[in-house]
């Protein structure tokens, strides 16, 4: 098995969620659909946004020139299409016409390469900068048409461009987007109170015929999972997003809930830094997956909700590398071993932080923390405010 700079031990999921029935609701369209999260938006710029509630947000209020459909293939959305030269390093995409920011001006080629621009810039911190490192230039040719010049060939270009970070800003707008922010999505921004809710609301302008099916949309904060089932069931919302794998066995046999759970590339894991010690020698890492086979992790952590994998790439991915054997039961001795032979004679003492209110999270540190003591790893759980996790790592 080779392992890069970072490896994880990953856990690709099952995105599931709960919803009372609204009866012609979602076929008539209108009125106002009610989404329990559980944490705060952090950002309401999409370019520095990292969340998986500030996600939703940015696909509510904004387009990116490409997107992912749900089986993971790409295709249009502000760029009604693309061509590329032989070599793969010159990108050219044809803008729809007649798409307008929520403040009334039609999209053109500058807002693309003002948005692109400003992501590159390491002032603007974006944590998706360095996906586009091998952008050395743009131009407009006419306002509909972006072509984009790359340092080296890039055939999945037009992929990283349905990066939920990279929507298109208006470039009249770009420098108050964090407080007031417009897109061309089919939401419009309303209002955001830390602790409540989020609020937006219909784009009649939009572009996407039949689209938005919504008056509004709410995204309600509530951090407890028990509280946002009690408010579903109380009617008070109309769907709880990111369901834990522990509810769903529960909820099934609810009447009236109906439960949804769809294999996405969605992944969580136990990220080794690999630049410090003990993981920057490839033998503790080798030592770890021995320790902890993914396949016991998946059932103990998400109670068979999921798969396990070497990467963000889900297996059913047809990038997904097939050729990559995952350790299927534990080897404490063979771990300890490695460990002896990295020159440790004593426990491996490893801290792992986690953010506090993730349930998921905490269960896997608690199962990491389990199955590789006997291997000789002592895992120190440190447990910190959500707020703090992404500065803390």
């Amino acid at each position: 098995m080779t392992l890069t700079r970072r490896a994880a031990l990953a856990l690709p999921a099952l995105v599931s969620s709960v919803s009372l029935p609204r009866p012609g609701a979602t076929q008539a369209g209108g009125g106002n659909f009610r989404i329990a999260v559980s944490a705060n938006l952090r950002a309401l710029d999409p370019a520095k946004t990292t969340t998986g509630e500030e996600y939703m947000y940015d696909v509510l209020v904004f387009n990116g020139l490409t997107r992912m459909r749900e089986d993971l293939t790409v295709e249009p959305e502000l760029a009604e299409s693309w061509e590329f030269a032989e070599d793969l390093k010159t990108w050219s995409f044809r803008l729809r016409r007649g798409v307008r920011f929520h403040h009334g001006r039609e999209m053109t080629a500058d807002d693309v390469i003002a948005t692109f621009t400003r992501i590159l810039d390491p002032a603007t911190a974006s944590p998706v900068r360095t996906n586009y490192d091998m952008v050395a230039g743009m131009e407009a040719p006419d306002p509909h048409t972006v072509v984009f010049r790359l340092k080296y060939p890039y055939g999945g270009f037009a992929d990283i461009l349905s990066d939920r970070q990279a929507k298109i800003l208006p470039r009249d707008r770009i420098e108050d987007i964090a407080t007031a922010p417009i897109g061309t999505g089919p939401f419009v921004f309303r209002s955001y109170a830390p602790g409540d809710r989020l609020v937006v609301a219909r784009n009649a302008e939009y572009w996407e015929a039949g689209q938005p099916r919504f008056d509004q949309v709410e995204l309600r904060i509530l951090p407890e999972m028990a509280v946002r089932i009690a408010a579903l069931q109380a009617g008070d919302l109309d769907a709880v997003w990111d369901l834990g794998p522990e509810n769903v066995r529960q909820l099934r046999e609810a009447r009236d809930i109906r439960v949804e759970s769809v294999a996405t590339a969605s992944w969580d894991g136990a990220i080794m830094n690999n630049r410090i010690p003990p993981f920057n020698d490839p033998r503790v890492r080798r030592a770890f997956h021995l320790a902890v086979p993914k396949a016991d992790v998946v059932e103990a952590v998400l109670f068979g909700q999921g798969a396990p994998t070497i990467s963000p790439i889900p297996p059913t991915h047809p990038f997904y590398a097939r050729d990559v054997v995952l350790p299927t039961r534990p080897d404490a001795a063979g771990a300890r071993r490695l460990l002896a032979e990295a020159g440790h004679r004593g426990p491996v003492r490893v801290p792992l932080v986690i953010p506090v209110g993730r349930p998921l999270r905490e269960r896997l540190g608690v199962t990491l923390q389990q199955m590789a003591r006997p291997a000789g790893f002592e895992i120190d759980i440190q447990r910190v405010p959500f707020g703090r996790y992404a500065a803390a790592v």
